[in-house]
């Protein structure tokens, strides 16, 4: 007689459906981002590692591992970026003309610079956060370990790590729109990368 399949805990089906939200919150991100990219007139380049994170973020709907590490690389990316902006603001001046001083304004004015308008960059990094944490967890990184082979794990890094660093550094090369139209942004280079979550 053949054994039925095992049904799935209470614990797995709830860790399935929130790994699967917090993809599809990111492949809305990244696909906003990809599209962006291709009707701005980026160069081909750009558009080629903005379609990146969408790759990775099907991989990890599949349960590949290397698309929850490059999803974890990305998560990270905007939480150092975000450290990176607020970090900048309080060793320099630039922020005395735009706040007066308070914790709460240097962040606001943090979130500015981040993305586009200061909730869009609150979500972004809510669900940076969020990810890195939640797929960090022991019970998800078992849901991808299921059925793998472990000799094929350092393979799986190295193309995570390929794959996050091919998309910082071809995003922090090209200019952004905004760019194009004024020479003289702050913040640069961190904006490069978070204008494109």
């Amino acid at each position: 007689m053949p054994e039925s399949p095992a049904v799935p805990s209470r614990i797995e089906t709830f860790t399935r459906v929130i790994t699967t939200l917090l993809c599809c919150c990111w492949g809305y991100s990244f696909a906003y981002a990809f599209f962006r990219c291709v009707l701005d007139g980026s160069p081909l380049i750009v558009c080629f590692a903005a379609a990146l994170p969408l790759l990775a973020v099907w991989a990890s709907l599949e349960r590949k591992r290397w698309g929850r590490l490059v999803v974890i690389g990305l998560s990270l990316i905007a939480l150092l970026m975000f450290g990176c902006i607020l970090s900048i603001l309080a060793f320099s001046h630039v922020v005395l003309e735009f706040a007066t001083g308070s914790l709460l304004d240097c962040l606001r004015f943090g979130l500015i610079e981040f993305g586009e308008s200061p909730d869009t960059a609150l979500a972004v990094l809510l669900i940076s956060l969020i990810s890195t944490v939640w797929l960090y967890t022991p019970w998800v990184r078992a849901e991808y370990e299921t059925r793998k082979q472990s000799y094929l794990t350092p393979g799986q890094r190295a193309i995570a790590f390929t794959v996050v660093s091919l998309w910082t550094v071809t995003m922090l090369n090209s200019p952004t729109l905004p760019e194009r139209g004024a020479s003289n942004l702050p913040f640069r280079t961190p904006r490069r990368l978070t204008l494109r979550y």
